[in-house]
């Protein structure tokens, strides 16, 4: 399969080793509901991962919230969106 990230295409293939790619997203909430709905099976919804109080990868007091699936060759995908602090 491909899937469009952006400018760049990534192919997703059964016969290599499984790995995991992170996609950053806009809306993590609204489409887990959505990919859900339509059956999409994740291994891990929607949480916090990170609070960037000191501003190591981005503005200080980010946080970073993913949600995880599997691709159908066993590859994990996750879904990174960063909140600002007035969105925590």
């Amino acid at each position: 399969a491909f899937i469009m990230a952006g400018d760049v295409r990534l192919l997703f293939t059964d016969g290599l080793p499984a790995g995991t790619v992170y996609l950053d997203i806009s809306g993590l909430d609204d489409f887990y509901a959505s990919a859900k709905a339509a059956g999409v099976p994740f291994t891990a919804p929607p949480m916090l991962v990170h609070r960037d109080t000191e501003g190591l990868f981005g503005p200080a007091g980010e946080s970073e919230w993913m949600a995880f699936l599997k691709d159908p060759a066993g590859n994990t995908i996750g879904l990174v969106e960063r909140h600002p602090p007035e969105q925590q």
